[in-house]
């Protein structure tokens, strides 16, 4: 296994860990047969070769290491699996605005013996919506030794995007713990779970805009159409997950600024609507938009020193082509849109919830002006040269999204008498 380089006289020392080789864990207990042989495939020349192996009996006593769902022992979970906000995920004492609410479930390790260190598989599966361990945004990991847990969270907004709606109360589950068997265990029969989770309300619904401030800030509003199904993403956490990926990703790129939202006792402050009009009837405007800005307008969402950001439950179509959002404003007043609508096997079309808003609402803050470096003379207010702007104007995005990047369009740039949103009320003010 080596290739070491021997004098005369010397020796050489390796050493092999039953860790490195997965093969050697499928040993039963108990006594065994090994053997040591140099140079098997004799290429050294040697004076005797009679003296180049070593036989020996030894007793194999270590412990499998066993992983299945389990709770953190610190934590007040009822089980392993939970829906609830941050602290009772991370235990973080965040801003409001960047709580969120998530899914999260914890596998355990337990033996003598620490797990292999090598890629395990899990997967969740939640109202017949599949999630694998790839797609959960945070990992809390520690050393995979004994009696460990590792915390997988995943915000709710993707599996109320992903998946069928998911309404307040029981949501089935099924944990799939380490589905490749990378890691040989001392029991593979407890590494699935099949249970039952409840979904609580992530806040209250509230049908009007609370009494605040006349600071500027985001507004957050949920409108439903007439007659259609209500999904509930003002209470059942998702738009609050939105939010606080949203924030997350921004703060990231601009040195902790975050976008001011409307909050109320400590929570966003999201506006529940039910609309005049059904989805078919709003199908019929050029538009749909328009007559929805025009009802929440009339029914009291025209703060002077708000941006409604609305999730609505409706895609807008132009031609061919679905309107995953869009900007707009009404009597001086900014909206900004981002559209969700079920298709088969119950996905969304408009996948991306948290870049969707943001795309739009720095519509809403400025972006992107004519004078802008790489402005799209084809497509209004977005530019033409990075894929995977923010704002770029084409069809086919690149990943990750960025914001202004080489810093020279919209955000933080140096162009004089140019918009720059990087001064919008909007945004907390620069650290």
């Amino acid at each position: 296994m080596g290739e070491a380089s021997l004098g005369p006289g010397s020796e050489s020392i390796e050493v092999l860990s039953l860790n490195d080789v997965p093969g050697l864990y499928l040993l039963l207990q108990g006594q065994h047969n090994l053997e040591l042989v140099l140079d098997p495939d004799g290429s050294v020349p040697e004076v005797d070769r009679g003296n180049n192996s070593f036989a020996l009996e030894r007793d194999f006593n270590f412990q499998l290491p066993d992983l299945r769902p389990g709770a953190p022992a610190d934590s007040n979970w009822p089980g392993p699996v939970v829906i609830g906000g941050s602290n009772v995920v991370y235990g973080r004492e965040d801003d409001a605005a960047e709580r969120g609410y998530y899914l999260a479930y914890g596998v355990t390790y337990h033996g003598d013996e620490r797990a292999q260190a090598w890629p395990q598989q899990h997967s969740i599966e939640m109202n017949e919506y599949q999630i694998n361990q790839w797609e959960f945004y945070y990992d809390l990991d520690p050393l995979s030794g004994p009696d460990d847990v590792q915390v997988h969270a995943l915000p709710i907004w993707k599996v109320t995007v992903g998946g069928n709606p998911v309404l307040l109360g029981n949501q089935s589950f099924t944990i799939n713990i380490d589905e490749s068997n990378a890691v040989v265990e001392s029991d593979e029969e407890n590494n699935t779970l099949t249970g039952v989770v409840r979904l609580a309300p992530s806040q209250a619904r509230t049908i009007v805009d609370t009494p605040d401030s006349e600071r500027a800030t985001v507004y957050p509003v949920y409108a439903v159409p007439a007659g259609a199904l209500d999904e509930q993403w003002d209470i059942n956490g998702a738009i609050e997950s939105i939010v606080a990926d949203l924030q997350a990703w921004l703060r990231l790129r601009t040195h902790g600024r975050g976008i001011i939202w409307d909050e109320a006792d400590g929570s966003l402050d999201i506006t529940f609507i039910r609309l005049e009009r059904s989805a078919s009837e709003l199908a019929g405007f050029s538009k749909p938009w328009k007559p929805v800005i025009e009802e929440l307008h009339r029914n009291g969402l025209n703060g002077p020193n708000k941006i409604y950001a609305v999730w609505h439950p409706s895609v807008s179509r132009v031609s061919e082509t679905v309107l995953c959002g869009v900007q707009t404003e009404h009597e001086s007043v900014s909206y900004a849109f981002s559209f969700f609508e079920r298709v088969a096997g119950g996905k969304n079309v408009c996948v991306n919830q948290p870049v969707t808003m943001a795309h739009e609402l720095f519509h809403a803050f400025g972006a992107v002006a004519p004078c802008a470096t790489n402005y799209a003379s084809d497509h209004a207010a977005g530019v033409e040269d990075d894929p995977n702007d923010l704002m770029y104007s084409g069809d086919r995005f690149g990943i990750p999204i960025e914001l202004d990047e080489r810093r020279d369009d919209y955000f933080d740039h140096k162009i004089p008498g140019c918009v720059d949103t990087a001064d919008s009320p909007y945004l907390e003010p620069r650290r």
